[in-house]
């Protein structure tokens, strides 16, 4: 994989995300719906952050070693957690601190707090696996 495979991927994923937290934003009034985007967007951008944080582990120096396959765990679970904190951040700021926000608008955070934990146990469980792999067989 070159940089620019890496750079796709990254463009991808952040657009995927873009897009899950626009149409979760956009249908929180329907809440079958809002469940059904959160399950499905979920899947595609784990899918999404699993190949561009996957394409760093087989890019040098990362595919060196397990060890190394490990640190991009770990730069994942960091980006993740800041993504986190702003996303959850922004819908307080835009919408749970709204006046006559009630227990839907709650309802409405709690789905789109799962449906981040979904992908990202996606994009970890693929680099956590990656990783393993690596110390089994000695490449990615």
């Amino acid at each position: 994989p070159s940089t620019g495979m890496s750079a796709i991927a990254f463009t991808r994923m952040a657009l995927g995300l873009a897009a899950l937290q626009f149409a979760l934003f956009r249908y929180r009034s329907q809440p079958k719906l809002g469940a059904a985007i959160s399950l499905i967007g979920a899947h595609i951008v784990g899918f999404m952050g699993a190949d561009a944080f996957g394409v760093m582990q087989e890019c040098p120096p990362w595919n060196g070693s397990a060890g190394l396959t490990f640190v991009i765990v770990i730069v994942a679970a960091a980006f993740y957690w800041i993504l986190l904190r702003f996303s959850g951040w922004c819908r307080h700021r835009f919408v749970l601190s709204k006046e006559g926000s009630g227990e839907e608008d709650h309802d409405w955070d709690h789905l789109c707090i799962h449906g981040e934990d979904e992908f990202i146990a996606f994009a970890l469980g693929l680099l956590i696996t990656q990783t393993v792999r690596t110390a089994i067989t000695g490449s990615v």
